[in-house]
Order: C-alpha cells, then sequence, then structure tokens
C-alpha cells in the first residue's frame, strides 16, 4: 500500500503504523517527531460557471496550509489586467479579480511562480500553478448588414415591426427608420440632432409599439454583461451614450460613453456599466447622439445587443456534505462509508487479502483523514477501480423503498474537497480521479430501482494534500438519467436537487468512468512500488462541501 504524509494529515499512533505494515506497507508515513518539510501548494480557480467569460472574473488561490508572504504581485497575469486582491485572514486563501482585454477574445493566464509564499516551517512553494479562462468582450457576433440579422431581444434590429423609437429633449421629430446608408436592404435608426437641441436630446427604444412612459421596454438587460451598438457616425471623435434604466423607477439607472473612431461608415461600439447594481432591473435603453454637444448631426443606429437577465444572481450558502471522518467507515457527519476495490486479476472482488487491498482512518479535529487502496503484484490485462463513497449526513445506505435523504443544492455549483494521490499513481499517465454524485431520487427502470448518477473527472495537481473545486455544470456530465430524459446537470439537479452520495474513484482500463468532453479516469498500471506491486490509493483529509 502507499499512506502518503502531508503537513494536514499524520498517522502517528503505533497500532496505525502496525495495521499500515501488515497491509503490506507503510513505508511511507511520517515518523512522530519528526519536522514539516512538506512544501505548501496552492491550487487555483476562478468564479466563472460558462465555459468562456465576457467580463471580470474572480480567481481563488487555496493553499493546501496556513501560508504566509503571499502578494498581488506573486501573481502573472496576461490576458486582462489585475484588480482587486485580497488574502484570508486565516492564511488559508487568496483572491483576485481579472478583467479581461475590452473588445477581444482570448484567453485569460494566471500563475503563481515557486518560492512564492511559505508555510509555518518556512518551507517555500517548490512548484508553480496556473489556471486558465477563455473570454470574448467583443460583444454578440458581427452583425451581417442584412435585413433580419436580430429579430428579437436581446438583439434589436429596427427592422422589426414592434420597435418603436421615441426621441425627447429636442429630438421628438428627428428620429425615423429607413435604409441603411450602407446597404438599402437593412433597416436603421436615424437620429438627427439639430443645434437648438438639448446637449442631452437623445431617444427611447420601444417593443411593442409602447409610448413613453411604459414600465418595461425591452426584456431585463444584464449589465455585467455590457451592451453593443453599430453606429453610423457623422465624424471620428463623437460621443455615443446609452442609458439603462428601470422602466418603473427613473431613479434607478447607468450611462456608459463610447466614442466613434469612424466617420461615414458603420462601427460596432461596446458601453460597460462596472457600477450597474445587480439587484436592479434595467429594462430600457435609451441613446444619446453627440451627448453634450449642440451641433446639426445626423446619426444611424442599429442592433442593440445585450444579454438578458432572467432572475436576480442567486447568492448560494455553502452545504457541508460531511465535516470529516471518525473512522474509515463513518464520516464525522454521520454518513455510512464503503469501500470496495478489485481487478480482472481477482475477479473485480478484492479477495487477494490484506496484501492486495485495505482501508484506514487517523488525523484529528478538522484534519481528519481516511483512505483506501488497492494495489496488484502485476498489472491487470483488464482494468483496475478502487473507490470510497461517502453518504449524506445521518444516511447510512440508499433506501430501496423510496427517496434516499441527503444536502440539498439550491443554487450551490461546485464540490470541494481535499485530496492526495499516492506518488506511484499521480507519476503515472493515468492519474485522473473519478467523481461520481448520486442522486437521491428514487426511480423504477424495468422494476428495477435507480438514481440518477453526475460523473466528472478531475487531474490532481500534486500528490500532497491539495484542495479542490469541481464546478458541477462543466466538470460533471448525467452518466445514468433512470430513463428520466435529461441531459444536463441543471435538469438533474432540477429534477432530483439531492445528493445523497459521493463516490471518489481511481478505476482505469475496463473500469474507468467518463467525464465531461470524454475525460477518463485512471489508476496506476504502470508504475512499480518497491518493485513489487502497483498500488492506487484514493485519499481525503476534511470536509466535503458544496458553494
Amino acid at each position: 500500500m502507499s499512506l502518503r504524509p502531508s503537513s494536514m494529515q499524520r498517522l502517528t499512533a503505533l497500532a496505525a503504523l502496525a495495521f499500515l505494515t501488515a497491509c503490506g506497507g507503510g513505508g511511507d508515513a511520517t515518523a512522530p517527531g519528526s519536522s514539516d518539510t512538506t512544501a505548501p501548494t496552492v491550487t487555483i480557480t476562478d468564479s466563472e460557471a460558462s465555459a468562456t467569460a465576457t467580463g471580470p472574473v474572480t480567481f481563488t488561490f487555496t493553499f493546501s496550509e496556513v501560508v504566509s508572504g503571499f502578494v498581488e504581485s506573486d501573481i502573472a497575469v496576461t490576458g486582462g489586467s489585475k484588480g482587486s486582491f485580497s488574502m484570508a485572514g486565516d492564511g488559508r486563501s487568496a483572491t483576485l479579480l481579472v478583467t479581461p482585454t475590452a473588445n477581444s477574445a482570448g484567453t485569460l493566464n494566471v500563475s503563481v511562480a515557486a518560492a512564492a509564499f511559505v508555510d509555518a516551517a518556512n518551507n517555500a512553494n517548490t512548484t508553480s500553478a496556473s489556471a486558465t479562462q477563455a473570454y470574448d468582450t467583443r460583444g454578440p457576433s458581427a452583425p451581417s448588414g442584412s435585413t433580419g440579422s436580430c429579430t428579437a431581444a436581446p438583439c434589436i434590429n429596427f427592422a422589426e415591426a414592434n420597435v418603436a423609437l421615441v426621441g425627447f429633449e429636442g429630438l421628438e421629430n428627428g428620429v425615423q427608420v429607413v435604409n441603411d446608408p450602407a446597404d438599402a436592404t437593412n433597416k436603421v435608426a436615424k437620429l438627427t440632432k439639430e443645434a437648438a437641441d438639448q446637449p442631452w436630446a437623445g431617444a427611447t427604444i420601444h417593443l411593442n409599439g409602447s409610448a413613453e412612459g411604459a414600465a418595461t421596454t425591452v426584456t431585463r438587460i444584464d449589465p455585467a454583461r455590457g451592451i453593443t451598438l453599430r453606429v453610423y457616425s457623422p465624424a471620428v471623435g463623437e460621443t455615443i451614450m446609452v442609458k439603462i434604466e428601470d422602466g418603473s423607477n427613473s431613479n434607478a439607472f447607468v450611462e456608459a460613453s463610447a466614442t466613434s473612431t469612424k466617420a461615414g461608415e458603420w462601427e460596432t461600439l461596446s458601453f460597460s456599466y462596472a457600477t450597474a447594481n445587480s439587484g436592479t432591473t434595467y429594462n430600457k435603453i435609451s441613446v444619446f447622439p453627440a451627448f453634450m454637444v449642440q451641433a446639426n448631426k445626423i446619426f444611424y443606429i442599429d442592433e442593440f445587443k445585450y444579454t438578458a437577465k432572467s432572475a436576480d444572481v442567486v447568492v448560494a450558502t455553502p452545504v457541508t456534505f460531511s465535516s470529516g471522518f471518525t473512522s474509515n467507515v463513518l464520516s464525522a457527519s454521520g454518513g455510512a462509508i464503503v469501500h470496495s476495490a478489485g481487478s480482472d486479476l481477482d475477479g473485480w472482488s478484492c479477495n487477494g487479502g490484506p496484501a492486495w487491498c485495505g482501508s484506514g482512518a487517523g488525523g484529528s479535529g478538522a484534519n481528519t483523514s481516511m483512505y483506501g487502496y488497492y494495489q496488484t503484484p502485476s498489472v491487470p490485462s483488464v482494468g483496475v477501480y478502487n473507490q470510497i463513497e461517502i453518504f449524506g449526513p445521518g444516511v447510512t445506505g440508499f433506501n430501496a423503498a423510496g427517496d434516499t435523504a441527503g444536502v440539498t443544492i439550491n443554487g450551490q455549483t461546485k464540490i470541494n474537497f481535499n485530496f492526495n494521490p499516492n506518488p506511484e499513481w499521480f507519476n503515472s499517465s493515468t492519474k485522473n480521479l473519478g467523481v461520481v454524485l448520486t442522486l437521491g431520487k428514487r426511480y423504477t427502470v424495468g422494476g428495477n430501482t435507480c438514481r440518477i448518477e453526475l460523473h466528472g473527472v478531475m487531474t490532481p495537481t500534486a500528490v500532497a494534500v491539495t484542495a479542490y473545486s469541481m464546478n458541477l455544470a462543466n466538470e460533471f456530465r448525467v452518466a445514468q438519467d433512470c430513463g428520466a430524459g435529461i441531459a444536463d446537470v441543471a435538469g438533474a439537479l432540477a429534477a432530483s436537487p439531492v445528493i445523497s452520495a459521493v463516490k471518489f474513484i481511481g478505476a482505469g482500463g475496463g473500469a474507468a468512468i467518463t467525464g465531461r468532453n470524454n475525460v477518463k479516469s485512471g489508476a496506476n498500471t504502470s508504475v512499480l512500488k518497491d518493485s513489487a506491486v502497483y498500488p492506487t490509493t484514493v485519499a481525503l483529509t476534511g470536509a466535503i462541501t458544496f458553494d
């Protein structure tokens, strides 16, 4: 077997060491009283739930233990600019806001070099860490210029019959829908501003032929995503201001300006609303051509594009699935723990005795740990698996007669846990850990009990105990839908929001599980320990949470 020591996991009791030796291993355990020489590590995650960010992204740096000396300048960023930086008071995490380059598409790269921070024993991190996030701040796709290129919100085209423009402050008679000056097949809005008009003269866009004063003029706008507008300006350097507001509350609004860079031709301008209130309903758009200038000028506008926001952002509170481990068969939250392992060499049932498989627990307080191992004297020809299934608080197993209890997911988007593999598995080419979430609702398919399963696969970044977060929507897939016809994670959690059990799996070959994008789990079938066995050890430390 292979038990990995770390600053968060030490099995110092002689009885535990004797057990490990009896199980065919224990050589990796740290002797009692030894000094801390384990280097701290950091894992980088981000707040973006979608594959491509369209605005600022918060990166979180989670350390394997309490550290010091980590500052904003230790973080390298490409593809964007740094914003606010914060170090948690307990020294275990930090956050950095990164804003992608405006009006472009690319990848944010965030990295921390070696020797950037130290732990309490003055051990510096010896490995670097990095994370990437795709972004696209160009707004929606570029317009085609032809009629019907966008025919409904959240893209407003002036060829639509239900679009009405209402001018104000002198622009009442200066608003028309006309042929595009560059494409006679396309309809656009023409705004004629005269020198006698107010400097803040403009026009409000209304849908469904609404008149001024209507409570709702467009579907709800997500201000964090910004707005783009095609503009045909009479000159370079003209200021266009776009105001978004609550149609029923004239005091709830934000404004943004952009400057034309072309004359006598179309260009797309972007408007960003950094000071917008996420709780405000923005459903009204007004445009101000030649803002704060009194002059005779004609502008054309087309294709307001924005992201619709259907509901307020729900800030989910963390949910604890397990607060630690009292033993290798019971979580600190009272949930049962079940170990199983095997390969084609032993009939998939781990019947080779303690030299082939086993489990144990150790640590204390928040650093309690639990592990299960499997090892073979030769390489399996078909596959190998080693899994730990942990049930929710107070749950001892699945209820065959009805739904099973667990924790309820209500806006939580990530699962968080602390994991460390044995060195041999980590150094193999198949080191991916599989994670399976089993939902509590009971279905009956062909007379048999069935529960929806979500499968995810994670690649560990270190042998030491490391904190990992996996995004439910982006890193898991519906692997078993129990005939419910559910294709995505959101739909599965809506149908069955209770998670009853979580499995952590080292499995390769024919036993591998598949996560999103066909990523497969793995097990050690290539790196020997002591020239005798091929071990795969799944070890967990501390809490398992959802947030």
